[in-house]
C-alpha cells in the first residue's frame, strides 16, 4: 500500500487498536481490532477526535476504559452512507503466483464462434440478457453480437464518415433501459439496436476516453488526465463527469484523482457496471472506486501487499517512464495495476504487472482471498497455458482466443485424447474462427 504508516494504540492489555493511515489519494483511515476485522473508515478530522477520546480515557480508571470500548464499537459500526462513510475492502496480493489451473478452476468448456462474426481479436466483452457483445477496437474495429447458442445475431462494422459511421471507436456501453449499443467514437456517440441497425448519434462534450451507462439518459464519462493539452477544455478539471445526452447537461464528479498525473496508456475495462453499481480505476492506481447509481462513492477497494505499488511521483516524467518500467530492479521491487475490471456476485478480477509480467488477480469475495497467475500449467485438460480473461459471468471466467494459438499448442503434442481440449482442437486450423473458453470457477 502506497505510503502506509501504522500506529498501535494500547488501551489496556486486552484491547489494542491498529490505525493505518494512507497518503493521498486514499484520504482515509482504517480502524481494526487485533483480530484483523476492518470495521469502517473515517476522514482525518474524525480521527483527531477519536484520538482525543483515547487520550482522555487512558488517563482515567478502568470503568472509563470500558466506556471507551463502547465508543469504539459505535464508531466502527457498519457503514452508513448518509454519514459520509464508505466501505473499505482490502484486496490481498499474494507473495507467490498460483502455478496450477486446478487450484481455482473445476473444468473447462470450449465453443467456436460463428465464422460470420467480424471480430479478429477481442479487446472487451460484455454479456446482457442472453447475448454476448464482443468488441475488436484495433483490427476490424467492430462489434459482434452472439446469442447463447453461439449463433450470430448481428455485426456492427460501419467504417466511414457518414451518419452512423466511424473511423475508430474507443469504447461501448449497453443502455439497459433502451436496449441499445452505444459506441463511443472520437467526436460522437452512435446508437444501434441489437440487430445492428443505426438509430441515432449525438455530439460528445469533448474527447472522452471511456463511457458507461448509468440509467435513463445519463452516462458516466471518463476523461483521461493524459490527454494532450490541445484536446482539453478550460473546464477539464475533473476526470469523471455525468452527462445527460438529451439535455447535454454535464456535471463534474469530484475526485482526489484530479491531482494525480496518470500518463496516457491504453485502458480496457477501467469503467464498468456491475449490478446497480459502477467501478472505476486507472492503470498504476492501487485503488478501485465503487459508485452507486446516484454517483455516490460507497466503497474503496485497495491492494494490500508487502510489495510497494509503483510510486505515483515517478509518473510525472513520462519521457523516462518506459525505461523505468523495463528496469529489472524496478520490476522486482514494485507492482502496478493494468486495469481489467471484471466482477460477478462471488469474484472480482483485475490485472497487474507483477515481477515484470502481465499477471491476473482473482479475488474471492466470500473467503476474502486472492490468487495471482501469469502463464499457468493447465493440468485439467492439457490446453493452453495462458488465461486472458475478457468476461466474468455468473460462474465462469471467460477468455476468447485466436485459433492459431490453440493450433500451435495442440501441435506440440502430449494432449490427452479424451480431454475437452483435444476434442475441440483436433478439427481447428489457423484460420478457424475465435474460440470462447469458459473456465468454471471453484
Amino acid at each position: 500500500m502506497n505510503g502506509a504508516t501504522t500506529t498501535v494504540l494500547h488501551l489496556n492489555k486486552n484491547l489494542a487498536m491498529r490505525c493505518v493511515t494512507f497518503q493521498w489519494p486514499h484520504n482515509f483511515i482504517i480502524l481494526k481490532f487485533q483480530k484483523g476485522q476492518i470495521y469502517t473508515s473515517l476522514p482525518f478530522w474524525n480521527f483527531k477526535l477519536f484520538l482525543l477520546n483515547i487520550t482522555i480515557i487512558t488517563m482515567m480508571n478502568k470503568p472509563l476504559i470500558f466506556f471507551a470500548t463502547i465508543i469504539t464499537i459505535i464508531g466502527c459500526r457498519p457503514i452508513d452512507d448518509k454519514n459520509g462513510l464508505i466501505t473499505l475492502t482490502p484486496i490481498p496480493i499474494p507473495e507467490e503466483k498460483t502455478i496450477k489451473l486446478s487450484n481455482f478452476i473445476k473444468d473447462i468448456e470450449y465453443s467456436i464462434l460463428p465464422a460470420e462474426a467480424k471480430v479478429a481479436r477481442i479487446d472487451e466483452a460484455q454479456k446482457f440478457e442472453n447475448f454476448y457483445f464482443l468488441a475488436d477496437y484495433e483490427i476490424t474495429r467492430g462489434i459482434s453480437i452472439i446469442d447463447q447458442d453461439f449463433e450470430l445475431v448481428s455485426n456492427i462494422h460501419n467504417y466511414g464518415e457518414g451518419p452512423g459511421e466511424y473511423l475508430t471507436f474507443l469504447d461501448f456501453t449497453i443502455n439497459k433501459n433502451q436496449k441499445t449499443i452505444d459506441l463511443l467514437t472520437l467526436n460522437k456517440l452512435i446508437r444501434y439496436d441489437f440487430n445492428g441497425n443505426f438509430l441515432d448519434e449525438l455530439k460528445l462534450p469533448g474527447i472522452i476516453s471511456q463511457i458507461q451507462h448509468i440509467e435513463g439518459d445519463t452516462y458516466l464519462l471518463y476523461k483521461s488526465k493524459g490527454l494532450h493539452e490541445n484536446f482539453k477544455g478550460p473546464d477539464d478539471i475533473s476526470i469523471l463527469w455525468t452527462w445527460n445526452l438529451h439535455s447535454n447537461e454535464l456535471k463534474r464528479v469530484p475526485s482526489s484523482l484530479e491531482r494525480v498525473n496518470i500518463p496516457l496508456f491504453t485502458e480496457r475495462n477501467n469503467l464498468i457496471s456491475q449490478g446497480n453499481k459502477l467501478q472505476f480505476s486507472t492503470n498504476f492506481l492501487d485503488t478501485i472506486y465503487i459508485y452507486s447509481n446516484k454517483i455516490e462513492l460507497v466503497e474503496k477497494r485497495f491492494f494490500n501487499s508487502n510489495r510497494p505499488n509503483f510510486p505515483y511521483s515517478e509518473l510525472k516524467n513520462s519521457s523516462q517512464l518506459e525505461e523505468k518500467l523495463n528496469d529489472p530492479e524496478i520490476q522486482k521491487t514494485y507492482y502496478y495495476q493494468l486495469t481489467n475490471l471484471l466482477e460477478n456476485e462471488t469474484h472480482f478480477v483485475t490485472a497487474m504487472i507483477f515481477d515484470g509480467k502481465y499477471t491476473n488477480l482473482i479475488y474471492n469475495k466470500q473467503n476474502k482471498k486472492s490468487i495471482l497467475f501469469s502463464e499457468i500449467k493447465n493440468d485439467l485438460d492439457g490446453g493452453h497455458n495462458w488465461v486472458m480473461p475478457v468476461l466474468l459471468d455468473d460462474e465462469n471466467l471467460i477468455s476468447i482466443m485466436e485459433a492459431s494459438y490453440l493450433v500451435d499448442h495442440f501441435e506440440k503434442g502430449r494432449i490427452p485424447e479424451n480431454s475437452p481440449f483435444f476434442q475441440m482442437a483436433k478439427n481447428l486450423t489457423p484460420n478457424s474462427p475465435l474460440v470462447m473458453i469458459k473456465y468454471h470457477l471453484k
